[in-house]
């Protein structure tokens, strides 16, 4: 038995979860091999390699490898194709698309439409073009302690900040949310979150989908005195746009201060993904004020440990 096939198995039990068809099956260090991910994406694995020792000289997955994940596949219930996706971080002069674009390892390319479901929402993902794929997988458990949240207490007014592909909303709508705001700086990633709506029979208003800066958009809706009864902040741990950076370390803290301006006695879900920056660190970005409610780190399959990068928290925003 192989590394790889170990880590299936290890993760049997996912799929038998009728909720969900995306998730983590081997997780660098901690499935004893820093450096490389597989995930499943409704019968499609996605192999991604940040260490150059585990490549070709054409940059794909070498042969060693590629035949030992091939090998594990034969475990799984269902296997349609295995492909691969260079993230090493490259210097100078690279063209990133062509190098974050996946090869295919080991059956048929998957469909440009391809959908996956978690937590019973649907989701359109794109595992051959680009570096994000369109769900974050770490956080499924966290979507699933929400749905408690949307059931028991009276949410109706959310926020999505730093939307991304708008899977908290679909899902938080689907779960009993009236209505949902999304901000992203990505107009590319908004339309993809108008695409996960029409996915899951959600009306459409534009006016719902708002391109702009997060932190700017928090001051115009405290001016405007508008309330939300939950704010969503999952925000990247650094990014730059145009002249603007954003920084969790150094900005984290305003953002949360401007949402108590605008969702005081409302709720919070704020989270950042970073090993870097540990728990207590992340736990001080928040005003004193502010209730801690629940704690998450990644979900099991990513079988998280010491090391740790997600941190989510559920806060009563005082």
């Amino acid at each position: 038995m192989n590394l790889f096939e170990n880590a299936f198995i290890k993760r049997e039990k996912f799929f038998n979860d009728t909720n969900s068809n995306c998730f983590r099956l081997f997780n660098s260090g901690a499935d004893s091999l820093s450096g490389l991910t597989i995930d499943y994406y409704n019968e499609y694995l996605l192999v991604q390699f940040y260490d150059s020792s585990f490549a070709n000289s054409q940059c794909i997955l070498n042969d060693e490898l590629t035949k030992q994940v091939i090998d594990a596949s034969k475990v799984l219930p269902r296997c349609v194709g295995i492909l691969c996706k260079d993230r090493i971080m490259y210097s100078g002069d690279i063209d990133f698309l062509q190098k974050r674009k996946s090869h295919l390892l080991f059956g048929e390319m998957p469909p440009l439409d391809l959908t996956v479901v978690q937590n019973k929402i649907k989701c359109f993902v794109d595992i051959v073009d680009g570096q994000s794929t369109g769900i974050f997988l770490d956080m499924r458990e966290t979507r699933s302690f929400l749905e408690n949240i949307y059931s028991t207490k009276t949410i109706e007014k959310m926020l999505n900040l730093f939307c991304y592909t708008g899977m908290f909303s679909v899902h938080a709508l689907k779960n009993g949310v009236k209505y949902c705001v999304n901000v992203d700086l990505s107009q590319s990633v908004l339309n993809r979150a108008k695409n996960n709506y029409k996915l899951n029979n959600l009306l459409i208003d534009d006016r719902d989908f708002i391109y702009g800066d997060s932190l700017d958009w928090l001051k115009r809706f405290a001016k405007r005195n508008e309330h939300f009864d939950f704010v969503i902040v999952d925000p990247p741990t650094f990014s730059r746009h145009k002249n603007s950076t954003f920084s969790a370390k150094k900005d984290y803290g305003h953002l949360t201060d401007a949402i108590s301006r605008i969702a005081e006695g409302g709720y919070a879900l704020t989270a950042v993904n970073s090993q870097t920056i540990d728990k207590d660190e992340f736990l001080d970005y928040h005003p004193p004020k502010w209730e801690l409610i629940h704690f998450d780190f990644e979900s099991a399959d990513f079988f998280p440990d010491k090391e740790s990068y997600l941190k989510a928290a559920f806060w009563r925003v005082g």
